[in-house]
């Protein structure tokens, strides 16, 4: 776990210069923080992969849906998120299984059959992640049903999350090229839940050799790994503040820096400050504003929602309200996956926990 470098005596000895400074106009002071941004959708702990199509035959022979299937499996047990298998087993297990598996990969379209196989397992999966890749040679005019497959990549890149029948490539595929050549290779992959709702779907596109056909496995798996993933956003806050504890709350915040949840001692200063200055004055926006952001910072998003929209009926402004809407953002989403959220945490602070030992035995046995 990050710990910041501003411990007890010295972001108390900062609160007391800032709070010694001289006049009490108002006044602008910026700071910002980098914020982890979760994923568009929590996605359940366990996620399988079922299936991935590449057509047409025999063009796309050097990228097999196999390869994909286990890279992509692979990076997600790597990012210590998910746990995940490859659902090859259910070849012999699900009625009909080359159908159901085609409408899935084509609809989004879970079967029975495949939604009672998959729930019989000990360990079922929250969702299942299936996908196609299309391949075509460069310059080669693109047929009908490509042009009709390659229309489906672009309405999901809309954000069209409900998906719809995407056109097979057509079986009579051109033949395979003497030597390597130029392709080009569209794809997408899908996160499907049980009951069949889209949960996300990611999109790479690449022009390659032929030869080199397996690198775009790497690259479609990144684009999904990207998608799911956390990602760190910079947020820059400008206020105008009228008191010397806003202030102040204000410049401990920027020492304490690019950290989610920020550490609790740390932050206490800052609530005491503005605790004090709403004492005398509960009608602040900037120390309103300030405390939700204190809430926000301790992951607390229920109370920092209520302290922005306090501080927006004092004084409306586009800062606070794009506050508000992030953290309403995020309490929406936490309602469809609290559980996941929890138990990546707790996942997550005992990788972490586990690390720090591994690197202090490190340090020990080199010392000896």
């Amino acid at each position: 776990m990050w710990t910041s470098k501003w411990s007890g005596v010295g972001v108390l000895g900062m609160a007391a210069c800032a709070l010694g400074a001289c006049g009490c106009a108002p006044r602008m002071v910026t700071f910002s923080r980098n914020r982890m941004i979760p994923p568009d959708f929590f996605l359940p702990k366990r996620l399988d992969v079922l299936a991935v199509a590449v057509a047409p035959r025999p063009l796309s022979d050097g990228l097999p849906g196999e390869t994909i299937e286990n890279k992509l499996a692979e990076r997600l047990v790597d990012t210590r998120y998910y746990q995940t298998s490859v659902l090859r087993d259910l070849a012999t297990t699900v009625p009909n299984y080359a159908e159901t598996t085609a409408a899935l990969i084509e609809t989004g379209r879970v079967a029975p059959e495949l939604r009672d196989a998959l729930k019989q397992r000990g360990d079922p999966p929250g969702a299942i992640v299936t996908g196609k890749v299309w391949v075509r040679e460069a310059g080669a005019a693109p047929t009908p049903d490509l042009i009709a497959a390659l229309t489906e990549i672009l309405k999901q890149r809309s954000h069209d999350r409900r998906g719809s029948p995407s056109p097979v490539a057509p079986a009579s595929a051109p033949k395979a090229p003497s030597g390597p050549t130029q392709a080009v290779v569209s794809g997408t992959l899908r996160a499907i839940s049980l009951d069949g709702r889209i949960l996300c779907a990611a999109n790479a596109a690449q022009t390659v050799r032929t030869d080199a056909l397996p690198s775009f496995g790497d690259a479609l798996s990144d684009a999904f790994l990207k998608k799911i993933s956390p990602t760190w956003e910079q947020t820059t806050y400008s206020l105008c503040y009228d008191c010397q504890e806003c202030k102040a709350a204000c410049y401990i915040l920027k020492a304490i820096g690019p950290v989610d949840p920020a550490p609790p001692d740390d932050l206490k200063p800052v609530q005491e400050l503005l605790a004090s200055r709403l004492t005398r004055r509960p009608n602040d926006d900037c120390a309103l504003f300030l405390t939700g952001i204190v809430h926000e910072l301790l992951l607390d998003w229920e109370k920092a929602k209520d302290y922005y929209n306090r501080a927006i009926i004092r004084r409306p402004c586009k800062e606070y309200s794009d506050a508000r809407e992030r953290v309403s953002w995020i309490v929406a989403k936490l309602k469809h996956g609290e559980q996941e959220m929890k138990q990546l945490q707790k996942e997550q602070e005992e990788r972490l926990k586990k690390e720090a030992e591994a690197e202090f035995k490190d340090y020990d046995s080199r010392k000896k």
